[in-house]
């Protein structure tokens, strides 16, 4: 949803949206309500020092919220038809896109898709476009223009990767948008993930480890390889990319093989160079920088699996200084993100559809 990655979807119901219930293990469960009094100067945040939005679909809902991310108030923002829709919302909420794949009715796995964008107020339909394969990870434009997706041939491409590419779609005349970036355009090189730059510039990670802008105002997107990323000795890359707000910097995944998959969030430049570790907790994930670009959120979800026959869960979200390295959610710079639930901070729930934009 995601910006993911800006959509990450949102996950959940959402990019588009996580797909918050909480979940125990691991570090002894989340407790339902932290009591930890905010930093100093945090006043009514119970997110302190946390700008933007969060938007979120709870966990068995089919509601999605606006969730405001310094005072944890949230407010509804549309209900999807179905669980099988999922929704992306744009950075400032005015329009919104809902999606819905195997729309043939009563024929799974049609690989059909049905991409429907509204405007959030109103909630009238700007258009409605059906088109044959899958597609996934929306996102808006931060100025609400464009709306980019990652596309393959069908819904198996998307497990393997098989011909993965960027679209983008131009918005300006909403009933009638046009395709300025075609995913055949990409090359044979898959796109694991991309994300929005200033001005309407865009950045993608492709497989071969290469970082790709282009602009979304050029058809065919012009675009440029900047570089290649650095990725420490031992492990590989994931699937995931996000930019800061000002395009210097990028939030990238990398993984490790431990009996299990494990992951971290790392920090490079915008040219894929430098790598740093931000995150040092093992299945960090789903990573966005805060609109002004001082804080990362993020969730450690290592999921359920078996370990020497017994189940293990765990998952938290939560935040940091962006210029912290090597911290975890425990860490003293570290804080557990919160909402207000029956007008009490609780924490957010991790394993329900959320989206940070930035």
């Amino acid at each position: 949803m995601n910006k993911l990655q800006r959509m990450s979807a949102i996950a959940g119901l959402a990019l588009a949206v996580c797909a918050l219930v909480g979940c125990g293990g691991g570090g002894g469960g989340d407790p339902a309500v932290d009591t930890t009094p905010p930093p100093a100067g945090g006043g009514n945040a119970v997110n302190p020092g946390l700008t933007g939005s969060i938007y979120m679909t709870p966990v068995a809902s089919l509601d999605l919220l606006r969730v405001d991310a310094a005072t944890g108030a949230s407010t509804p923002v549309v209900r999807a038809p179905s669980n099988k829709h999922l929704l992306y919302v744009s950075p400032d909420g005015s329009r919104y896109a809902q999606v819905v794949h195997d729309s043939v009715v009563g024929q799974e796995n049609s690989e059909y898709m049905v991409l429907e964008v509204y405007d959030t107020a109103t909630k009238n339909r700007l258009f409605k476009l059906e088109f044959d394969g899958f597609a996934n990870n929306f996102g808006f434009s931060p100025d609400n223009r464009f709306l980019a997706a990652i596309r393959y041939p069908n819904r198996v491409g998307e497990l393997n990767l098989a011909e993965s590419g960027l679209a983008i779609l131009d918005l300006a005349d909403p009933a009638n948008p046009t395709t300025v970036v075609n995913f055949s355009r990409t090359g044979k090189n898959v796109v694991f993930g991309y994300d929005w730059l200033p001005n309407n510039q865009f950045v993608y990670l492709r497989g071969d480890r290469s970082i790709v802008t282009g602009s979304a105002l050029v058809a065919g997107g012009n675009e440029t390889v900047k570089g290649t990323v650095d990725v420490p000795a031992g492990l590989f890359i994931g699937r995931t990319i996000n930019a800061s707000p000002d395009g210097t910097q990028l939030l990238v995944n990398f993984n490790w093989e431990d009996g299990v998959t494990q992951f971290d969030v790392w920090v490079t430049a915008a040219d894929g160079s430098g790598s740093q570790r931000f995150s040092t907790g093992k299945y960090g994930g789903g990573a966005s920088w805060s609109p002004d670009g001082k804080y990362i959120v993020l969730s450690t979800d290592a999921g359920f699996y078996s370990q020497g026959g017994a189940s293990t869960a765990y998952c938290k979200r939560w935040y940091a200084p962006s210029t912290a390295r090597n911290v975890y959610e425990g860490s003293p710079e570290s804080r557990q993100v919160q909402y207000l639930e029956s007008g009490k901070a609780a924490v957010m729930p991790c394993r329900a559809g959320a989206t940070y934009l930035n």
